[in-house]
Formats: C-alpha cells, structure tokens, sequence
C-alpha cells in the first residue's frame, strides 16, 4: 500500500482521520476502523469524487461574478442618476445666474428632490438673487434721480449764464464805449462762459450716455485756435500777480 500510494505513512503515523491526493489527481479518504493487537489499527480507504465539490466551487464562482456583475450595474445606474442630476442642476444654476445678471426678476431656485445641502444652497442662491434684484432697483432709482438733478440742475445755470454771455459780449462790442482793456476782460468773461456752457452740455451729454441716448459726432479741431482761447482765459490770473504767460508755437 505504501508503494501505491505514496506518502500513506505520514498518514498512518498521525493515527486519525485524513485525505490523500494522488499525481494524478486521485483522492482517498483514509479512516481508522479499529485497532488491532499485531500491526495497529485497522485502515480503510474510500474513493473521494471531486466532481460534486468541484461542481459547487464552480456554481459558487459563477454566483459571486452575478452578484458582482449586479452591483457593478447598479453602481454604474446610480452614477449615471447622480450624473443627470448634477448636469440638470448645473442647468438649472447657470441658467438662474443669467437671469440674475440680466436683471429679470422672480429669479427662484427650487430643488426640493435633492439632499439637504442642495436644498440649503436653492435657498441660498434664492435670497441672494431677490437681495440683488432688490439692489438693482434702488441702483436704477439712483441713477434715475441722479439723471433728473443733472438735467434740472444744468437748466437752473443756463438762466442765468446766457445772461452772462449777452452782456459780455455786448461789453466786448467795439461800439460799447469801454476801453480796450475793458473790452478785452468782456471777452474773457464771454469766452469762460461758453466754457461753461460746454461744461453744462457735457453733464447732459453724460445723463445721455447711461440712458443710451448719446449721439456721437466726430469733427476737425484747431489745436492753436484752442490754445490761444485758454491762454487769453487764464491771462488776467498771470498779469493779478505780475506774470508773464506767453505762447510760442514751433512752425
């Protein structure tokens, strides 16, 4: 027996129950039966089949990939939920802050189906585009009422300075009888009442930019012509203090 079955007397020496496998691939089942009283106890070997535990092995291997298999689906189905979930609220999110920007009103976001931090954001954003549609307003009724002073206000001077400007420049005709000092400051005065006047028509000019209604006109200018006009404005200031301001202008 021990040269048929190889390795038997490891078996036999542990002295209880155990399963030789063969080379080639065979399987037996060792078992004490009884002692006796010349050569110890009794053995008995019984044929071991694999075919019912190699059988269950495989079901079981198949079972765990199945099961495998489904958990791989689900996590893929739920990947995929959260996936279109995130991109309709991401949707939903750009398309809310255009409208905030765009300054519609009633802008709301409402995520009720999703978790409680995505709620809480919904209100969030929710109360920060009502705060900003309400701060519009007041920005526009700001604007509105800044636009209405500068055009009241631009009508209250130009009263009086179109009376500034006939006087001074009848004070500058030659047949007024001043000197020609007198006549020269009468210019002064009409010449820095027309820059004022342009100065008025620029504040209207600037109400007109942020209504959107400006009309913009391009046209040649002399740079001696408005040098010359500055330099006459200023002169009386120069010669008050015994300064000399002079011009020259390189050919």
């Amino acid at each position: 027996a021990f040269h048929d079955y190889p390795g038997l007397d490891k078996i036999f020496a542990k002295g209880k129950l155990d399963l030789w496998k063969g080379p080639k691939g065979q399987q037996i089942l060792w078992e004490a039966l009884f002692p006796t009283e010349s050569s110890g106890p009794l053995w008995v070997g019984r044929h071991v089949d694999s075919a019912p535990i190699t059988a269950f092995r495989n079901a079981l291997a198949i079972r765990v990939l199945i099961i495998v298999a489904i958990l791989v689906i689900l996590v893929l189905m739920m990947a995929r939920w959260i996936a279109v979930r995130l991109e309709l609220w991401g949707k939903e999110l750009t398309s809310g802050i255009e409208r905030m920007l765009n300054g519609e009103e009633a802008v709301a976001f409402i995520w009720n189906n999703g978790p409680k931090e995505i709620q809480s954001l919904a209100r969030d954003l929710t109360d920060l585009a009502r705060a900003q549609a309400g701060y519009a307003k007041e920005l526009e009724a700001s604007n509105r009422y800044k636009s209405e002073f500068l055009a009241n206000m631009s009508h209250e001077l130009r009263t009086p300075l179109n009376s500034i400007l006939l006087l001074s420049k009848l004070m500058a005709d030659a047949d007024a009888g001043l000197s020609q000092d007198q006549i020269k400051q009468a210019r002064v005065i009409n010449q820095a009442g027309c820059d004022l006047q342009a100065l008025i028509e620029n504040l209207l000019d600037h109400s007109k930019i942020e209504a959107r209604e400006i009309a913009v006109n391009f046209e040649w200018i002399e740079p001696k012509s408005i040098i010359e006009e500055v330099i006459e404005l200023v002169q009386p200031q120069f010669e008050s203090k015994n300064l000399t301001l002079q011009l020259n202008i390189v050919p």
